[in-house]
């Protein structure tokens, strides 16, 4: 079930940081590949047919963000997302193109980002950090098979991950979970060498983990869930709620299609209707985290 927006203002974050994979890259991709990689048609660059939940949420939110591969502008937020990423330092795209350069997995990410910090120079405390990232693990795109079968070694990197953003000063963290990658179009197209069944409970089990994992880290630091799983199968369930007319088929490969009536604009990725639904639920799990450090924003 669709969640209603939260009648309170938001808190005021002093800035967004973003990492992850493909759900979460506003163009570094696409930037990196010199436009191989993410060169749709609208020129929004992103891994959908135009803005993605990042972009959605930090209008929310009101703040602004560039690229990690652009200039940086003062008083910007990062997104080092990196379509392809997995959790670990690996980066799927090139074995699946050799023809690209190497690109950063999750760890080279963050390590860039802890890297700009000296020994007494802290990371924003008021800032919201973003960790979108998982799916490229489990789904069996080089060989048939998985990068990562076994979600322990998934949780452990992402737990690393938390961990250094905390070590260098991030105190409000949101932590996407996985959509259930037996209902996507790919299930259906990937000549994979493992069940796709055997897939998708690793990502079950991936997601329960998660659980355990955000409360490992209070009270550390606030580290927020977002249900992107229970939104992507109410949606499945019950497409009407969004306005969905399709919620099996890829827009992207049928000519004329609306993607505002499509839940999938790939095999994989969602359409931007769908993105802002995230967002939403994305504002509502930051509001029901009721963070006292930081005041709400009063108007607009």
């Amino acid at each position: 079930m669709v969640k209603p927006l939260p009648a309170t203002e938001p808190p005021r974050f002093s800035c967004l940081y973003v990492f992850g994979d493909s759900f979460a890259d506003t163009g570094n991709a696409f930037q990196l590949t010199q436009g191989i990689l993410a060169n749709h048609p609208n020129r929004q660059h992103r891994f959908a047919n135009d803005l993605i939940w990042i972009d959605y949420l930090a209008d929310f939110l009101w703040l602004t963000f560039q690229c990690s591969s652009l200039p940086m502008r003062r008083g910007d937020g990062v997104n080092y997302a990196v379509g392809g990423a997995t959790t670990g330092t690996v980066n799927l795209f090139p074995a699946l193109m050799p023809v690209l350069p190497e690109l950063p997995g999750l760890q080279q990410q963050i390590q860039a980002f802890a890297a700009s910090f000296k020994r007494k120079k802290r990371a924003d405390a008021d800032a919201l950090y973003i960790l979108s990232v998982g799916m490229t693990d489990y789904i069996p795109l080089v060989n048939g098979t998985p990068y990562q079968a076994d979600p322990k070694q998934s949780i452990h990197h992402l737990s690393d991950a938390i961990a250094t953003l905390i070590k260098v000063g991030a105190k409000h963290i949101l932590l996407s979970n996985l959509p259930d990658l037996g209902k996507t179009p790919i299930a259906d197209a990937a000549h994979s060498k493992t069940p796709i069944s055997t897939v998708a409970t690793a990502i079950a089990t991936h997601n329960q983990a998660l659980v355990d994992l955000v409360q490992s880290f209070q009270p550390k630091a606030n580290v927020m869930l977002l249900d992107v799983k229970s939104l992507i199968d109410d949606a499945i369930a019950h497409p009407a709620q969004l306005g969905l007319r399709n919620v099996t088929l890829p827009c992207s490969q049928i000519e004329g299609c609306n993607p505002n009536d499509y839940l999938f604009w790939d095999q994989m990725h969602f359409t931007s209707q769908v993105h802002q639904q995230i967002a939403k639920s994305a504002l509502v799990s930051i509001c029901e985290a009721a963070i006292p450090s930081l005041a709400p924003v009063m108007g607009g």
